[in-house]
């Protein structure tokens, strides 16, 4: 077996360095680090042991952001990646799996039936527990459609939105 990188591991690398680019430069001095195996790549923050691990990162604003994306090659451009699947979270507290606000998600091949590229909003809204019986299904949990979101616009969102600091002014 060859130690030489193949072209997607070159692809998927180079996709990396970029998108790492974008919340090194802008709002926080962590690196996102990819997993790459032959034919598919995890990329998230620096930590993760694992396809399914997503370590959160702080903020300036004392806020943390939790980012994964899932890239396969891309079967139509041989030299570029495609996204499998990502999720882009903003947690208002120490513990973003249970503390989060909001998060988008991209899942085009989940066998369910919301739509692929979805928002969820981690709050309370007494009109919906009384419109729908929120025990069996939280506001939360509920899939509201979009367009998919790029890592720029979830950068600009957090910037806009939550006052998050940047880097450079």
């Amino acid at each position: 077996m060859s130690n030489t990188p193949t072209a997607f591991e070159d692809n998927a690398q180079e996709f990396n360095d970029y998108l790492s680019s974008l919340f090194t430069e802008t709002i926080t001095a962590h690196p996102l680090q990819p997993i790459i195996r032959p034919n598919i790549a995890y990329i998230t923050f620096e930590g993760a042991r694992s396809f399914r691990d997503s370590p959160s990162v702080e903020l300036d604003n004392g806020c943390r952001i939790r980012i994964s994306q899932t890239i396969l090659p891309n079967p139509e451009v041989p030299s570029g990646v495609t996204t499998k699947k990502y999720v882009y979270a903003y947690a208002l507290g120490a513990d973003p799996r249970r503390d989060w606000l909001v998060r988008y998600d991209y899942a085009p091949d989940a066998l369910t039936n919301h739509p692929a590229a979805h928002v969820h909003f981690n709050g309370i809204s007494d009109t919906y527990n009384s419109f729908l019986n929120a025990e069996e299904k939280p506001l939360r949990d509920v899939h509201f459609p979009t367009d998919r979101i790029t890592v720029e616009d979830f950068i600009e969102h957090l910037v806009r939105e939550y006052d998050v600091p940047t880097r450079r002014g």
